[in-house]
């Protein structure tokens, strides 16, 4: 059975069974009576008229290395002109997954990334991708805990991208000694509000690099 408990606080995707209707981002705030998760959309632009409140939906977080996923039915309130989102969570263990994610280390050579900062755009490589984050090296801070920067990746031999938001969750720093000393800088960050595009080719790049 889940510990709704070790979800508060984090961010969850609601995936919708009828494609019509768009994937709503949610951030988890608190939970609520008879296995309950109350959350909040990141989306604050979107109406009632928005959510498919009679649809299935998919729910996916990751709270550390653990990935849940769980197929639920939401209820929307509104109070004070904020939208809240009930979110059910099943007791039956057959109707829910968690699963550990394991990093993958990125031996490509090629693997440089272009790294959008909302500042500039910076060089930046990969040293291991799970399906919710990555550890990212570069010469120079990308951002700080908290905050959010944007990967893009070549895809379909460079005739594409592929745009993975991320949010930073820590920042380490190793001395490098390479004919001079100088400061490298670790970031691990979270992927967020992939699109589904981008769930595919993360989870084609682990196949390919495990």
């Amino acid at each position: 059975m889940i510990d709704i408990n070790r979800l508060v606080g984090s961010e969850a995707l609601l995936i919708p069974g009828n494609n019509n209707v768009a994937r709503i981002g949610v951030s988890i705030i608190g939970y609520g009576e008879s296995r309950t998760l109350i959350a909040t959309p990141k989306d604050k632009t979107l109406a009632l008229s928005d959510y498919a409140l009679n649809s299935t939906y998919q729910f996916r977080a990751s709270v550390g290395n653990v990935a849940y996923t769980f197929n639920t039915s939401i209820s929307v309130a509104e109070h004070e002109s904020k939208t809240y989102f009930h979110v059910a969570v099943p007791e039956n263990s057959s109707q829910q997954v968690e699963r550990r994610l394991h990093r993958i280390p990125v031996s490509h050579a090629s693997m440089t990334l272009s790294v959008n900062t909302g500042r500039e755009q910076v060089k930046a490589s990969m040293a291991d991708i799970s399906l919710n984050g990555a550890q990212l090296v570069a010469k120079q801070r990308l951002a700080k805990v908290d905050e959010v920067f944007y990967i893009d990746m070549l895809v379909d031999h460079g005739t594409a991208t592929i745009t993975l938001p991320c949010k930073v969750r820590y920042v380490r720093t190793d001395a490098q000694t390479s004919g001079q000393e100088s400061i490298v800088f670790h970031h691990g960050v979270e992927f967020g509000d992939l699109t589904e595009n981008a769930e595919q080719f993360i989870e084609s790049f682990i196949r390919v690099s495990g």
